[in-house]
This record gives structure tokens, C-alpha cells and sequence, in this order.
């Protein structure tokens, strides 16, 4: 499957499960492109605090923010 790359802030973060040991989180965010201010919702994967960061999105099989 093909992977497409956006780069987004992360405006908000809704926890739906965390794994405390990991830190790895299945959360609702709520981005923003840059471009065309699109705001949009999207359930992922996420590693650590991401709210206020510009983080890259590889969408493909699954989700993966890298910060």
C-alpha cells in the first residue's frame, strides 16, 4: 500500500487507550494541514506528548506520528 506523508500540528489529543509502560497511546487527534487550513480527525499511534507539535503522518497499513 502506498504511503502518503503530511506534515500537521497537533491541535488536541483524545487518549482512547494508553499503555503507560510504553507510552504508546490509540488516540483521536485533531490536526491541521498548513496548507488550506483543513482540520480534520484521524486515529493513531502515538509515542510520548505530542499536542503543539508538528509531526509527520506516514499513512499507509497504519498510522505513525514521528515527532
Amino acid at each position: 500500500m502506498a504511503k502518503d506523508v503530511v506534515v500537521v500540528e497537533v491541535i488536541e489529543v483524545e487518549v482512547e487507550s494508553v499503555n503507560s509502560l510504553l507510552r504508546i497511546g490509540v488516540v483521536r487527534l485533531v490536526f491541521e494541514r498548513e496548507v488550506g487550513r483543513i482540520v480534520g480527525r484521524i486515529v493513531g499511534r502515538i509515542v510520548g506528548r505530542m499536542v503543539g507539535r508538528t509531526v509527520v503522518l506516514v499513512v499507509g497499513e497504519g498510522i505513525y506520528l514521528v515527532g
